[in-house]
């Protein structure tokens, strides 16, 4: 199966939206850190009852907006931003690598985000090298001048022709101005 640009965006929006909510969940619970809710200990700044991260919010944010970038761009700029996407995946999977590596992970939320950014990075690079054979967007301004009725082909470059109402009609349909 391969990807076309609208089936890419919405694979990765779908990681995206995965990610988000994996990153809501309680991934270290209070219990896990000692100096919570024990009378006399200074808690670290920044903590709170439940452990969760904002670098996991803005990883699972900075696929969602790449991806949606990937209509925008030409194929420079769509190896860019999935490569950027790749990266932000896989910096989702380092925090809960860190937390497995760290033993703080009693949770599986963890486990979950290492296998979501890896999955993330591997479709990324998958969009990103796929994006290749994708054509540009072309516009229906845009015209194929090598096509009949094109410049250099039409009746009023020959000034002995008949003007032909269905070639007339023809180009009006395809937007050539006949003034």
């Amino acid at each position: 199966m391969t990807l076309t640009r609208s089936r890419a965006v919405l694979v990765l929006l779908a990681l995206a939206g995965l990610m988000w909510i994996v990153s809501a969940q309680t991934w270290i619970p209070a219990e896990a850190n000692p100096a919570a809710g024990v009378p006399g200990v200074a808690a670290e700044v920044g903590t709170s009852d439940t452990a969760t991260s904002p670098v996991l919010t803005a990883c699972a944010a900075v696929v969602a907006v790449t991806a949606l970038l990937l209509v925008m761009f030409g194929k420079l700029g769509r190896l860019v931003i999935t490569g950027l996407t790749a990266l932000a995946a896989l910096g989702y999977a380092a925090v809960g690598l860190g937390d497995v590596l760290a033993g703080e992970a009693t949770t599986a939320w963890p486990y979950v985000g290492i296998v979501l950014g890896v999955l993330g990075a591997v479709v990324a690079s998958g969009v990103g090298l796929g994006s290749r054979s994708w054509q540009a967007n072309v516009s229906r301004y845009d015209r194929d001048t090598s096509a009949a009725g094109g410049p250099g082909n039409g009746p009023e470059d020959d000034p002995g022709e008949d003007v032909d109402p269905t070639r007339a009609w023809d180009s009006l349909s395809r937007g050539d101005d006949p003034s």
